[in-house]
């Protein structure tokens, strides 16, 4: 009797192969999805460190393409949800020197699309709000249009509507001897 010898797979063994795939990728899908409470964390840890970056260009003065300082500094824009269909979402940008953002002015240096329609990002205690900046002029002064909430500083809070949940990221400055905001802080779950 002769033996054969199998060469490659056959038709059968390559449909289970995909099939056993298919369904430890399913799997592995399901598990990775986010809670409503994670997702705003995440989001919230990004703002806060978006907020540090353009802090950071700021105050170590980084020039842009045409080898200037941006007359106002760098700063960030928000745009909450409006209704219309359309997410909220936040730009940087390099300010041209008028308050505020400028779309024709101003260079955008990145723009973060809210991953929910839902979620929404206000100044502090100010739910009407839909549209509102943060510029850091440079390492003393910035630039604003959030009521201070207190003393300290300006806070802008996350959450989804209708849910309990909210995080709040603080700007403040600890001391007036040293550089303008040099603390922003996030609190997760504020009422």
């Amino acid at each position: 009797m002769a033996i054969k010898n199998q060469l490659g797979t056959t038709l059968i063994e390559l449909l289970v192969a995909i099939a056993i795939i298919g369904i430890m990728s399913g799997i592995f899908v399901a598990q990775i999805s986010l809670t409503d409470g994670e997702e705003l964390n995440l989001v919230t840890e990004r703002v806060a460190a978006d907020l540090k970056q353009i802090r950071n260009l700021a105050t170590s003065r980084v020039i842009n393409e045409n080898n200037v300082y941006p007359a106002g500094g760098y700063g960030i824009y928000f745009q909450d949800y409006d209704g219309t269909g359309d997410s909220a979402y936040y730009i940087l940008y390099a300010d041209s020197g008028a308050a505020g953002y400028q779309s024709a002015d101003d260079v955008i240096i990145s723009k973060y699309i809210l991953p929910d329609a839902g979620l929404t990002i206000f100044p502090f205690e100010y739910e009407t709000t839909d549209q509102f900046y943060f510029t850091f002029v440079n390492e003393h002064e910035s630039q604003t249009d959030i009521p201070p909430k207190v003393s300290l500083g300006y806070s802008i809070r996350l959450n989804f509507k209708g849910q309990s949940t909210t995080n709040a990221i603080l700007i403040s400055d600890p001391a007036a001897d040293t550089y303008t905001w040099g603390n922003i802080n996030i609190s997760y779950n504020v009422q």
